[in-house]
């Protein structure tokens, strides 16, 4: 949500890593859950966005807007979405989905949407399509002026029960355009901690003191699926969010540092620099350990890192000089 060094959301899913961004958030205690307690129909699935231009779409993984349809269209009580902004050219693969929350509305599911306020006005055709819908509900975060940064959350939560998170922005083009991936988590635990995010980000939006913070669901580390899986929400930036204990960065370095043959990392960029010039270093020096000790270690990111002046390049030259 922020850009204090690589301030970033992200998701820990067994040893999945996917990228997701918000913001933080009166300070309940969490349940704490009985170790080994298995959430009974809980489950998780993968699902994809492929550029529509090329073969990369694979036939056994559900494209993202037909999940996020499914689960629209079956939210009874609630539907929170979080997105750094809203973007449509219809017709397209947005355009169903607009039209399912406007249905959902009519039906008297309660819809909250929430976006980054600096980028909004760049994008307001949507956002007016949205709010011209009696009953949706919209705010706009003002992260710049909060911490620094911006809102870049992508993800929903339906009925509590469920949660979508991923690299999807609510835009047309990363539905179609662009290569995305996210997850479909059926777990009240993992919605719960999730939601806790955005009521807080939504109170700030409406103007809450920055040391709010809404804690009410039980804490989601090393949730057990019903099908087997483990999953841990984390998230980031420290400092702002509703259980500090949920602070990605230390449990990222130890995912990496516990790795004993093989890092697959699939990124937009690679940067060592913060945007204020400050150093970030911490998951360089643990992929370099990780090499150190022989463990192969692949990164695919953009091609938009391949301008040899970018700080990317610089980034990922250096890192590619360590063996292995």
């Amino acid at each position: 949500m922020t850009s204090h060094g690589v301030a970033l959301r992200w998701v820990v899913l067994g040893g999945l890593l996917l990228e997701m961004v918000a913001c933080a958030g009166p300070r309940l205690r969490p349940r704490k859950a009985a170790p080994g307690e298995i959430e009974d129909g809980s489950t998780i699935t993968l699902a994809e966005s492929a550029p529509t231009e090329t073969t990369l779409d694979l036939p056994d993984i559900p494209n993202a807007d037909g999940v996020w349809l499914e689960m629209i269209n079956a939210a009874t009580r609630a539907i929170d979405l979080s997105h750094f902004y809203t973007s449509d050219q219809p017709p397209s693969r947005l355009t169903p989905i607009i039209g399912a929350l406007r249905a959902a509305v009519a039906r008297g599911v309660r819809v909250r949407f929430l976006v980054d306020e600096s980028v909004a006005a760049k994008y307001p055709e949507t956002l007016d399509a949205l709010t011209g819908q009696a009953g949706l509900q919209l705010r706009k975060l003002a992260v710049q002026k909060l911490m620094g940064g911006v809102q870049h959350a992508k993800y929903m939560v339906i009925d509590r029960r469920e949660a979508y998170l991923g690299s999807q922005n609510f835009d047309w083009r990363s539905l179609e355009h662009i290569q995305e991936m996210g997850v479909r988590i059926r777990s009240k635990r993992v919605a719960g901690a999730l939601l806790d995010v955005f009521e807080t980000d939504w109170e700030f939006a409406g103007g809450a003191p920055a040391n709010l913070r809404i804690v009410r669901r039980p804490d989601a580390d090393a949730v057990r699926l019903f099908t087997g899986e483990t999953v841990t929400f984390v998230a980031s930036p420290k400092g702002w969010l509703p259980d500090e204990a949920e602070w990605d960065l230390p449990k990222l370095v130890r995912l990496i540092d516990q790795a004993r043959s093989e890092l697959g990392i699939q990124l937009l960029t690679y940067k060592t620099k913060s945007y204020d010039g400050s150093l970030f270093l911490e998951l360089d020096r643990a992929l370099r350990r990780a090499a150190a000790r022989g463990v192969g270690v692949r990164l695919l990111v953009s091609d938009w890192s391949n301008k040899p002046s970018s700080e990317a390049r610089r980034s990922i030259s250096a890192l590619s000089q360590v063996p292995g």
